[in-house]
C-alpha cells in the first residue's frame, strides 16, 4: 500500500455520513465524488488502484482505468483528502458479470485488490458507512464493487447508474452536464476505429467535440455491420471501452486545476492511441471559484411526469382526514370462510404445511410453507429448515429459486424476518421477492407463510440485482434481485437470446432512489373550490410504477401479462376506494403514455372535450411526444405484441387490499414482464398472454362459470390466487386442488367492480 499523502485529516466530525470516493482520474469518478456532497455525504478519503510496475501506463484490466494513474496523486492536493493506493496483484479469475469471492479461493482476483483497499481506509476511518464509484452501464465493475461493500458493511454509492435512462434520456445527457457544471475533462485514449487521433486532448463535455465523437462512432458502426453503439449510450461515454478520459478542472470543493506542461501521442495497434502526459502540477486558482449548479435528474420521467399532471387535474376529492377519524376498516367481516384454505390435509413435514405443483416446463411450485410455532421468528427457521430437504429431494437448489411471495401477519416483524430468509441466499443474485403483510386474514396461529418458484439451473435464467444507490431505482440491498427472466428453452445449451422469457419483478414500493426513503411530504394541491390543500396519492402509486417500467426496460420486457396493486390505506389519508380508482387510473394512463407507438398525427385532439379515454389506442394532447434521442426501448413494445378481437391494450390489474406493506407506504406493485413474439386474447372475465408454448393468465373469478373453464386448463400450471372475503367455497376447494399460492385479503378488485377472487395462471 502506498501511504497516505501528508494531507491526512483527522476523521471528520461532520454528521453526515462518510464515504470513500474511489477516483480513476477518469471523468465518471470524479463527478460521482460531486454527487456525493450533493447528497448529503461527506467524501473523507480518495482511493485507487494503480498498476503494480510503476513505469508501466496502461494495464489490461476490466474493472480499474490505469491510464494517466501518474497524475492520481494531484487530486488529493486539490481535493484536501487523503488519498489511499493499492497495486493491483490480481488479474480476472472470475470473468462473468456477477462476481462470487468463493470462486477466487484458488486464485487472487483483481476484486480482492480493493477489498484491501478498502479495509486499509477502514483502519483510519472507522465511522466510513460508503463507497462510491462512477460505474455507469458496467454490470461487471459495479457487481464487483458490491461484493467488497456487502463484505465490509458499508453501502456502495454509483449515482451515475443507467444515466442515459434518466431525464432527459439521451445518451450524451452526462456529458452535457458535466460541461455546464464547469468540468474540463480531456480525453487521453482511443480504442475504437470511429475515433481519429485527432481527438485526443479535447474536452469531451464541450457540445461540439462529444457530437462530433458520436457522429464518427455510429457511422464507423454503420459501415462495420455493428449494433448498439450510440443508440443504447455505450459508445457516446466510453463505456464500452471507446476512450478514456482525464480531469484537469472538477467540481465541489477543488481549490485549483491540474495544468499539464507537456505530453506525447502514442499510436498503438488497431486504431489505439494516447496520451502520456509527461509533465503536470497542480495550479492554485487565482480567485475563488464560483461553484456551478450540479443538476440531479428529475425524479419522474416526461412520461410519468405527464401522467401525474392529467391525474392531478382530474382529481377531486381525495381529501386529507381530518385529524383523529379513522381509516375506515373492515371490522365487520368474517374472515373465517378464508382460513379453510389453509387445512392440515395438505402435506406435512416436520410440522411444516405446504402444496407442490410441478408444471410440463420443469417449474416446480411450492407454495404457502407454514408452521406451527409460536413467533415469527421461529416459523421461518421452521419453515427454512424444512425446505432445504424438500429442495434436495427435487435435486434443487436455493440458486433455483426464481421467486417468492412472503406474507406476514404484521409489518412490523418484516426486520427480523429479512435477517432469516437471508441465509437462504448466500450467493449472488437471489429470487425477485414479493412481501406483505395481511393481518387478521393470516391463518390462525400463523405468522408467516412463504411460497416459492423455482426452475433447475440447468434452465437459462437471467437476473437484475442492483445493490447500488442511484437516481435510477431502488438499490435492492436486501436477499431479493430486481427481476429474474427464465426461458422456455429446455437447457442452457439450447438457449438462444431470442426465446421467450417471463420476467419476475420484485415488489416495487414508492421509494426516492437516491436516499431509499418514502416521500415524507407528498407533493400537495389545492382544491379549486374549497380553496383546501389535498393529498394526492397518485406521486405514489406513479413513483413506484416508474420503478416498475424502468426494471422492466432493464430487463428487456416487451409487455406486461398483468399486475397486481397491493393497497394498505391505514394511516395514508385516503380511503380504499381512493386508492383502488388512483391506481387503475395510474395504470391505465402510463401505459397509454408509454406506448408512444400509439401516436397517431392524423388524430386531432384540440377540441377541450377530447377524453384521453375514449380510445385507449390514442393519447390525450398533454402525452408527452418521445424525444428523437431518446434512448430507452419502448414499454410496451407492440411490434412484438398481436392482439386478438376484443384484447385490451392496457393489460389486466388487480388491486389488492392489505393489512400492512414495507416501510408502512400505501402501495406496492407486482408485474409479470414478458418478452417475445406475444398473442394476447380475451374473453369475459379473463385476459391471456400467449408466448410459444407457454401463457400467463389473468382471470376475474366472479361465478361457477369461470371456475369450470379454469379446471378445464390441464396440468403443469401454477397458480396465484388472490381471494376476497366473500370467496365461495368452490373457489377455496380448487385453490387447494391446483395447489395455487393463496393469499387472503381484505378485498380484490378487477377492472370494474370487486371481485371473489383473482387468479393469474402461468404454463411457462
Amino acid at each position: 500500500m502506498t501511504p497516505p499523502t501528508d494531507l491526512k485529516s483527522e476523521p471528520t466530525m461532520d454528521s453526515r455520513p462518510q464515504v470513500l470516493c474511489l477516483i480513476s482520474g477518469g471523468k465518471d469518478s470524479l463527478y460521482s465524488l460531486a454527487h456525493c456532497e450533493r447528497n448529503g455525504y461527506v467524501p473523507v478519503a480518495l482511493g485507487n488502484l494503480h498498476p503494480l510496475l510503476p513505469d508501466t501506463e496502461d494495464v489490461d484490466s476490466f474493472m480499474y482505468q490505469t491510464i494517466g494513474h501518474a497524475v492520481v496523486p494531484l487530486y488529493s492536493k486539490l481535493l484536501g483528502l487523503p488519498l489511499y493506493r493499492r497495486a493491483i496483484t490480481g488479474g480476472v479469475v472470475v470473468n462473468g458479470r456477477e462476481y462470487a469471492p468463493a470462486e477466487t479461493a484458488d486464485a487472487h482476483d483483481e476484486a480482492e485488490d480493493l477489498m484491501a483497499l478498502v479495509r486499509d481506509v477502514l483502519v483510519d476511518f472507522p465511522n466510513l458507512r460508503a463507497v462510491s464509484s462512477g460505474a455507469i452501464l458496467s454490470t461487471y465493475q459495479r457487481t464487483r464493487i458490491e461484493s467488497v461493500t456487502q463484505r465490509l458493511g458499508l453501502v456502495s454509492l454509483a449515482w451515475l447508474w443507467h444515466y442515459p435512462a434518466l431525464p432527459p434520456h439521451f445518451p450524451s445527457s452526462l456529458l452535457d452536464d458535466m460541461g455546464k457544471a464547469g468540468m474540463d475533462v480531456r480525453i487521453v485514449k482511443l480504442a475504437s476505429g470511429g475515433l481519429q487521433e485527432r481527438f485526443l486532448w479535447n474536452d469531451i463535455t464541450q457540445t461540439e467535440v462529444w457530437y462530433s465523437m458520436e457522429v464518427n462512432m455510429q457511422k464507423f458502426m454503420t459501415e462495420s455491420g455493428l449494433t448498439g453503439g450510440v443508440r443504447g449510450g455505450g459508445s457516446a461515454l466510453g463505456e464500452g471501452g471507446e476512450f478514456e478520459t482525464l480531469v484537469i478542472k472538477g467540481l465541489g470543493g477543488w481549490k485549483g486545476r491540474i495544468e499539464v506542461e507537456s505530453y506525447e501521442t502514442v499510436v498503438g495497434e488497431g486504431g489505439c492511441s494516447a496520451v502520456k502526459i509527461l509533465g503536470a502540477k497542480a495550479v492554485k486558482f487565482k480567485n475563488e471559484e464560483k461553484k456551478k449548479h450540479i443538476r440531479i435528474p428529475d425524479l419522474l420521467d416526461e412520461e410519468f411526469g405527464s401522467v401525474m399532471s392529467e391525474m392531478i387535474a382530474g382529481q377531486q376529492g381525495l381529501k386529507e382526514k381530518k385529524a383523529g377519524k379513522e381509516d375506515d376498516e373492515i371490522l365487520d367481516t368474517d374472515f373465517e370462510p378464508l382460513h379453510h384454505i389453509f387445512t392440515d390435509s395438505l402435506p406435512s413435514r416436520d410440522g411444516i404445511s405446504y402444496s407442490l405443483t410441478t408444471s410440463a416446463g420443469n417449474i416446480l411450485q411450492i407454495a404457502n410453507l407454514r408452521s406451527i410455532k409460536d413467533a415469527a421468528a421461529d416459523q421461518l427457521v421452521a419453515i427454512l429448515a424444512a425446505l432445504r430437504p424438500l429442495l434436495t429431494f427435487h435435486s434443487l437448489t436455493p440458486e433455483s429459486i426464481v421467486s417468492t411471495t412472503l406474507l406476514l401477519r404484521h409489518i412490523a416483524d418484516f426486520t427480523t424476518i429479512n435477517s432469516i430468509y437471508s441465509t437462504l441466499f448466500p450467493r449472488p443474485n437471489p429470487p425477485s421477492r414479493t412481501t406483505i403483510a395481511l393481518g387478521s386474514t393470516m391463518p390462525k396461529g400463523v405468522h408467516v407463510m412463504l411460497s416459492l418458484v423455482l426452475r433447475p439451473l440447468t434452465v437459462s435464467r437471467r437476473t437484475l440485482h442492483v445493490q447500488s444507490r442511484s437516481y435510477w431505482a431502488p438499490a435492492n440491498i436486501g436477499p431479493y434481485s430486481q427481476a429474474v427472466a427464465v426461458s422456455q428453452a429446455p437447457s442452457l445449451q439450447s438457449f438462444s437470446a431470442l426465446d421467450a422469457e417471463l420476467v419476475y419483478l420484485a415488489g416495487q414500493i414508492p421509494l426516492l432512489p437516491a436516499s431509499m426513503s418514502p416521500p415524507t411530504e407528498p407533493p400537495s394541491a389545492v382544491d379549486p373550490k374549497t380553496e383546501q390543500r389535498i393529498w394526492l396519492p397518485p406521486y405514489h402509486a406513479l413513483l413506484a410504477l416508474q420503478h416498475v417500467w424502468r426494471i422492466g426496460r432493464a430487463m428487456d420486457v416487451a409487455w406486461w401479462a398483468g399486475g397486481v396493486a397491493y393497497i394498505a390505506p391505514s394511516g395514508t389519508g385516503a380511503s380504499p376506494q381512493d386508492w383502488v380508482r388512483v391506481v387503475q387510473e395510474a395504470w391505465r394512463r402510463a401505459h397509454v403514455s408509454n406506448d408512444l407507438t400509439w401516436l397517431d398525427s392524423s388524430e386531432s385532439s384540440d377540441d377541450e372535450d377530447f377524453d384521453v379515454w375514449h380510445n385507449l389506442g390514442k393519447p390525450s394532447a398533454s402525452t408527452s411526444r418521445p424525444l428523437i434521442n431518446d434512448v430507452r426501448p419502448r414499454l410496451p413494445r407492440l411490434n412484438d405484441v398481436k392482439f386478438e378481437d376484443g384484447a385490451q391494450r392496457v393489460p389486466p390489474l388487480f388491486v389488492v387490499r392489505v393489512a400492512g406493506l414495507p416501510r408502512d407506504v400505501g402501495v406496492e406493485w407486482g408485474c409479470l414482464g414478458i418478452r417475445g413474439e406475444i398473442r394476447v386474447r380475451s374473453a369475459v372475465d379473463m385476459q391471456r398472454s400467449d408466448v410459444g408454448e407457454g401463457w400467463v393468465g389473468y382471470f376475474e373469478i366472479t361465478n361457477e362459470k369461470l371456475m369450470e373453464a379454469l379446471q378445464g386448463e390441464g396440468e403443469g400450471i401454477d397458480w396465484t390466487v388472490y381471494v376476497g372475503p366473500k370467496v365461495g367455497i368452490k373457489v377455496i376447494e380448487w385453490a387447494r386442488r391446483v395447489g395455487a399460492v393463496v393469499v387472503p385479503c381484505e378485498g380484490v378488485w378487477g377492472e370494474k367492480r370487486e371481485i371473489e377472487a383473482g387468479a393469474i395462471g402461468r404454463k411457462w
